[in-house]
């Protein structure tokens, strides 16, 4: 590192943001072990993702239900919600996915998680119509550099061989 005062943040997606300043006199490398922490509600969550990630979503569904039981934060909450959508949906239960997406969706932190959830949700019920309104609101609104809008791109491709589709939406209905 360059020599003088710095700031070091560290995000990790599920852990709490490390922050410290650093005051390099020496132009060295910097090599530390840093503990990464998170709340209790945080670990349920971090376990849930490990479970799902190696197929065991039952489990998974368990560990959030705990995490919830705990007083989560209302990010925490929402975050539980859209992964319970997520696993809901790899165990083929849409209409439980359906209600934890929703769910999710009425925070910001969550939105077009939720909405995407939604989408897929109408995708693997045959409703191409809900998905591609569904699809069309989260594609507006996310950034083209957003992992989300790579997704819903993806699932776009799947109900329409188009490359592209005019949306036109009035106020009031008609």
């Amino acid at each position: 590192m360059p020599l003088g005062k710095h700031d070091l943040k560290l995000t990790h997606d599920g852990f709490f943001d490390y922050k410290t300043a650093l005051d390099m006199r020496t132009n060295t490398p910097y090599e530390s072990t840093i503990k990464m922490e998170t709340s209790k509600v945080g670990q349920y969550i971090n376990r849930a993702k490990e479970l799902r990630r190696i197929g065991q979503s039952q489990q998974a569904v368990g560990e959030l239900v705990e995490g919830l039981k705990l007083g989560a934060s209302p990010k925490e909450k929402n975050e539980i919600h859209w992964l319970l959508g997520e696993l809901s949906i790899d165990i083929k239960d849409y209409a439980q996915a359906k209600t934890y997406f929703t769910q999710a969706r009425q925070s910001g932190d969550f939105k077009y998680q939720g909405t995407l959830g939604l989408a897929k949700v109408s995708f693997y019920t045959g409703d191409t119509s809900q998905c591609l309104k569904l699809l069309v609101e989260a594609l507006i609104n996310l950034p083209e550099s957003d992992p989300l809008s790579r997704e819903a791109r993806s699932l776009f491709s799947q109900i329409s061989p188009f490359e592209s589709v005019v949306y036109i939406s009035t106020e009031p209905a008609g």
